[in-house]
């Protein structure tokens, strides 16, 4: 029954839809008692609701406050990345992945692209010219300067520092590997020395 439930999820990577947040799909309360939220497994960036994920990030609960979400701006009434200003703009998502993805907007005035995710050091986004790291937007999302005209943007995320970290900690593995087999290697051919007889 459990795998059934699985088995709804889309398989690879899918394309997010560019449509409000509170039509995401959420399962059953009986599904949800299973497997956990729906949220977790339907491959679509947001949800209107708080979800007890494992990691609960700074300022998650904040937003599903009942201020932040009836206030001004209803975020769940947009797309996980939408324009500013969407009467002057228009959105096309060309390709995605966890740690990227790329966006053409037309827009007829200087706006901002958000991004619905929450404000998180190490993205990057480039607008045909230099990588500048993403701005962070209202209570804890990002957002991307939008110029005047046809812009194609690429946003990523690069956690160098981790990478560095990472590469230190193969690198002392592999050297505490390489001295262990070197001991043993020493310590074998010194039996095999004591054991063989002498002529």
């Amino acid at each position: 029954q459990v795998q059934s439930m699985l088995n709804k999820s889309p398989k690879g990577i899918p394309l997010p839809v560019l449509s409000p947040l509170k039509n995401n799909i959420t399962g059953s309360p009986d599904e949800n008692s299973m497997i956990g939220d729906w949220s977790m497994y339907n491959k679509q960036i947001g949800t209107a609701r708080e979800v007890p994920y494992p990691i609960i990030l700074k300022n998650m609960r904040a937003y599903f406050d009942e201020e932040a979400i009836t206030g001004k701006e209803n975020h769940l009434d947009k797309a996980f990345i939408y324009i500013e200003d969407s009467a002057a703009a228009t959105i096309q998502l060309l390709s995605f992945s966890p740690q990227q993805m790329e966006v053409t907007v037309m827009s007829n005035s200087a706006t901002q692209l958000i991004l619905q995710q929450n404000f998180y050091p190490h993205w990057f986004y480039s607008n045909g010219g230099d990588k500048k790291e993403l701005n962070p937007y209202g209570i804890n999302f990002m957002s991307v300067p939008i110029v005047k005209g046809d812009n194609h943007i690429k946003i990523t995320f690069e956690p160098t520092l981790i990478l560095y970290g990472m590469l230190v900690s193969v690198s002392t593995l592999l050297a505490c590997c390489i001295w262990l087999f070197a001991g043993a290697f020493k310590q074998s051919s010194l039996s095999s020395q004591q054991q063989s007889p002498d002529p």
